[in-house]
């Protein structure tokens, strides 16, 4: 009669959470979350009656010693999902009003350490100089061009008419000032500066995407080392379970067909562990890459940013901000001038030339030297069709520039509307994960004690418990693929590196 209330009392619990958890999933996601209270309530109704399993006069001290076991995953597994921002999110304040000082230490200074520092961002960083340096070199086309020249060799002097070999070289010194190309020079240079800008936007992105790698990384040693701790509480709850099924075969109460049974789902927890516990060391192999240490943290980071509310909203900043448009607009920007510049070459160039000349340096004489001022006009009659070619060329590029800014236009808008539905979508999703779990949890415990007194057979026990882990180890994934979804918003929006104390890279980028 005893062991009979005892599972009437665990089906009801059970039925409880079950309709319980339905109530939710119907609800609207504004109306579920709205009263943290009553969950709270409900979370501890659900934890009650785990106790009440745990501590049912049906079972012996080895199930109940497994039915904490499945507390304790439960624990452990809250514990991963709790948020740490909630406090400041439930208060209505805003991440866009946060800086670098109002977040964690900790974790926003090892990204910000990371971006800074790694080789493959120094690399960009450099080739983003190489582009200033190219802008250098196109503004010196404005300014006067002395050159320094030795002549000498066989000629025919015009004093006697005859020929002779000259072995005492001249020199000559030139001075020449570009007064007109058409505006060929100024278009080139402006070139180069619309250059210069697509490589710091070039290297902002770069920055971005190591930035969202860096957080993943992060993110990600604690997601594996809670996944581990779940797994090793997998395999110690079927080790349990195998030793009790085990002793009651032996007791006769059991046939070897279970004992197989569980022997299986114990090499698989077994094999789960195993595979988990290769993943995070070699998560921890490219932690390390990425940050230059090895992990140390066994929490989520507690800055969780807050997001723009629409597609709209994010969209328009976006449009100013986001580094692989603002490229893509200055390359359209460059092969613009560089389209002009091509043009100059159907217009004469006009210079000024000073020049003079030392005759036989090896014996100078006063009067062996000469000074000449003059102007030089230069006009192209005909090339064999290249500077056809090259507008040609030119106008080409311009065109390829236009439609690659459009692409990336439509892009962008295309990965915001994504990205801000994946927010939703997992979200929705983890918040049903989390109703699964818990009722699954509730399933393990009642199968079990109702297996105790002979009423379940072993596979439901097996099967639920296994359903609790595979819904679980999703949850974990599900809460961090939430959290780095944010991130993803942000570096579309261009507000990833800001937030981290990131817009100069120390190299002058305005």
């Amino acid at each position: 009669m005893e062991n009979k209330l005892a599972c009437l009392v665990l089906m009801m619990g059970m039925i409880g959470t079950i309709l319980w958890s339905a109530t939710l999933l119907a609800a609207p996601a504004g109306e579920s979350g709205a009263n943290p209270a009553a969950i709270a309530v409900q979370e501890e109704k659900a934890r009650k009656i785990g106790e009440d399993a745990a501590g049912s006069t049906a079972m012996t001290p080895l199930f109940r010693e497994i039915a904490k076991s499945m507390n304790g995953s439960e624990r452990l597994v809250n514990g991963f999902l709790q948020q740490p921002g909630a406090a400041s999110a439930e208060n209505g304040e805003k991440s866009n009003l946060q800086t670098p000082s109002d977040q964690p230490d900790d974790f926003v200074a090892k990204v910000r350490q990371a971006v800074e520092t790694h080789p493959s961002i120094q690399s960009t960083l450099y080739g983003a100089r190489q582009a200033n340096d190219s802008l250098n070199e196109a503004d010196g086309a404005l300014y006067p061009q002395v050159d320094f020249a030795l002549e000498g060799g066989y000629n025919v002097s015009r004093a006697d008419n005859r020929a002779g070999a000259d072995n005492d070289p001249d020199g000559v010194l030139s001075v020449s000032q570009l007064l007109y190309d058409a505006g060929e020079t100024f278009n080139r240079i402006d070139a180069a500066r619309e250059n210069v800008t697509g490589s710091k936007h070039a290297a902002r992105d770069t920055a971005q995407q190591f930035c969202l790698r860096a957080i993943s990384a992060y993110f990600d040693i604690v997601r594996l080392q809670t996944k581990v701790l779940l797994a090793i509480d997998n395999r110690n709850r079927h080790e349990l379970i195998f030793k009790s099924v085990n002793d009651r075969a032996a007791g006769g109460a059991g046939t070897t067909a279970d004992v197989y049974r569980t022997e299986g789902r114990l090499a698989e927890a077994n094999a789960n562990l195993t595979e988990l516990t290769g993943e995070l060391a070699r998560m921890r192999a490219s932690y390390k890459e990425v940050f230059g240490d090895m992990p140390t943290h066994r929490t989520r980071p507690d800055y969780i940013p807050d997001i723009p509310q629409n597609a709209e909203s994010a969209l328009q900043y976006a449009l100013g901000h986001n580094p692989t448009l603002a490229q893509s607009e200055a390359g359209t920007r460059a092969a613009s001038f560089e389209y002009d510049a091509s043009k100059a070459a159907w217009y004469p160039k006009v210079s000024v030339v000073v020049e003079g000349r030392q005759y036989d340096l090896s014996e100078p004489r006063g009067s062996d030297n000469e000074m000449r001022f003059y102007v030089r006009f230069s006009y192209n009659l005909f090339d064999g069709g290249s500077d056809q070619a090259r507008e040609s060329r030119a106008s080409n590029r311009l065109s390829q520039a236009k439609e690659r800014e459009r692409q990336s236009r439509l892009e962008l808008e295309r990965q915001i509307a994504s990205s801000l539905s994946d927010i939703a979508t997992r979200e929705q999703r983890l918040h049903a994960l989390s109703l699964a779990a818990r009722a699954e949890k509730e399933t393990f415990l009642t199968y079990l004690d109702l297996f105790s007194i002979g009423r379940r057979d072993l596979v439901d026990v097996l099967d639920s418990q296994r359903e609790f882990y595979q819904t679980a180890s999703a949850l974990i994934d599900a809460r961090v693929m939430a959290d780095l979804s944010r991130y993803v918003l942000l570096s579309l929006t261009g507000e990833l590196l800001p937030r981290f104390g990131l817009e100069d890279f120390g190299w002058g980028m305005q």
